[in-house]
């Protein structure tokens, strides 16, 4: 065994502090570089005078992580406090045993046919996204696909059919909760929350705004015991097999604000990023087409029609490859000295984990910033080691809501092509993405859409 001091790795600046400013000031730019001045299978730097961050390059490191020692390691102490701010309770943070019971009793909400029960709502949002469009407008997609998929998690969550006229502001308060984690995590020195700093008091009113707004539908929910068939009513109803109890009201918010953040966001990104793709690679979008309007009947297709649509799969798992909206797995910190490989890690080492980095490795991919959606014809996955693609994680704590993103987001897309063809708002236009908390967008997603 070897020690993972010795492990090589960016060695910028006094203490660490060059890499903390180096990777706070861009993310993505810092890991591409480390991995390439240091092409080792695991890579070694200090963020600040504290830690020991080791990014696990290696889909075999990955995978013994997340799947053989994910017991011998917790979620980044800094990560989780920052989160618990919204909520102590949230699917995210929680560890140990009471993780494995709010995963058992939360799974009934996921199960397959209830997911399918949710493909009409898919449906329907799409159909009025679509609908209000216009021949040869150029739309902001990430404000489109806020719409669409804001209007589905909240009608799958709460049954709420109307949810859109609260998108506005309930973005914005999710974005600004969403920023905090980014800025906090890779700040150097976290300003304390009761500093009242314009920053911080606009992240509390939106946390307010949040907590209000959650609190108010469950407690109308719990006064009128009514099952509506959604989530919520699911989470209220479910009782722990081994001790009877149910979930909180407090804790049926934390996890409802986990599954609507999620449940919007990570699809809103992944479905902007593959217009954006079939806008710059119109053959690929061709194919496509040709695709869906010979499956689907209507202009939207019903669920044996979402079954026999491969090449759609392979154009969103090739965005997913290219544009994982959770580029980072974040850091889980070591509870107690482990060994990964040969390696020795000793309690507190931060253990990284970023698909951003291992979906573009040369190793398991060629050509990696090309997108080819063929990449992920026929059995792709023995091509590969496993965990060299994990837009959704991995192991036990693999996303609980992935089958369900699948389906809206096939449904979504298949439904766009079939009615518009994508373009560049403007010729030889380049998004380039930026990290926040998920892959966004630098400067919006501008694009064309042309009425087929």
């Amino acid at each position: 065994m070897t020690s993972s001091q010795n492990i090589p790795g960016p060695k910028s600046g006094i203490l660490g502090i060059g890499n903390a400013l180096e990777f706070q000031k861009d993310q993505l730019n810092f890991l591409m570089t480390a991995v390439h001045d240091f092409p080792e299978d695991i890579v070694h730097w200090k963020f600040g005078p504290m830690y020991d961050v080791y990014l696990l390059v290696h889909p075999d490191y990955i995978h013994e992580l997340l799947v053989k020692q994910w017991r011998t390691t917790i979620k980044w102490q800094r990560f989780t406090n920052i989160v618990a701010k919204t909520g102590p309770k949230n699917l995210v943070i929680v560890e140990g045993d009471e993780w494995k019971q709010f995963r058992k009793m939360s799974t009934p909400a996921f199960h397959t046919q209830r997911i399918k029960n949710y493909i009409d709502l898919m449906v329907k949002h799409t159909e009025q996204l679509v609908g209000d469009w216009e021949d040869g407008a150029v739309y902001e997609m990430i404000e489109q696909m806020t719409q669409v998929t804001m209007g589905i998690i909240g009608e799958i969550l709460f049954d709420i059919p109307d949810i859109e006229k609260d998108a506005g502001e309930l973005a914005e308060a999710l974005m600004v909760i969403l920023d905090m984690f980014m800025l906090e995590v890779t700040a150097l020195m976290p300003v304390p929350d009761w500093v009242p700093t314009p920053r911080n008091l606009k992240e509390n009113r939106a946390m307010q705004y949040v907590d209000d707004y959650l609190m108010k539908i469950i407690d109308e929910r719990r006064a009128s015991g009514e099952d509506r068939g959604d989530v919520l009513s699911a989470l209220l109803q479910v009782v722990d097999e081994d001790d009877g109890t149910g979930f909180t009201d407090r804790e049926v918010r934390d996890i409802l604000l986990g599954l609507f953040t999620a449940g919007h966001e990570t699809t809103m990104k992944w479905l902007a990023w593959a217009m954006y793709l079939l806008a710059r690679h119109p053959d690929i979008q061709e194919q496509l087409y040709e695709e869906v309007s010979g499956v689907m009947s209507g202009d939207t297709p019903d669920l044996e029609e979402l079954d026999t649509m491969t090449f759609t799969d392979r154009v969103l798992q090739e965005t997913l490859r290219l544009y994982p909206p959770a580029w980072s797995l974040f850091m889980r910190e070591a509870t107690e000295e482990m060994q990964l490989g040969e390696h020795t890690f000793q309690k507190g080492a931060i253990l990284y984990i970023s698909p951003w980095v291992v979906q573009r490795d040369p190793r398991w991919w060629e050509n990696p910033q090309d997108f080819n959606p063929a990449r992920f014809e026929g059995d792709w996955k023995k091509q590969r080691p496993a965990y060299s693609y994990l837009p959704f994680g991995g192991g036990p704590r693999v996303c609980i809501g992935g089958h369900l993103a699948d389906m809206e987001a096939e449904v979504i897309l298949a439904t766009i092509v079939k009615n518009f063809k994508i373009e560049l708002s403007e010729p030889n236009q380049i998004v380039e993405p930026e990290a926040r908390f998920t892959i966004h967008p630098e400067g919006g997603m501008h694009l064309k859409v042309v009425k087929r």
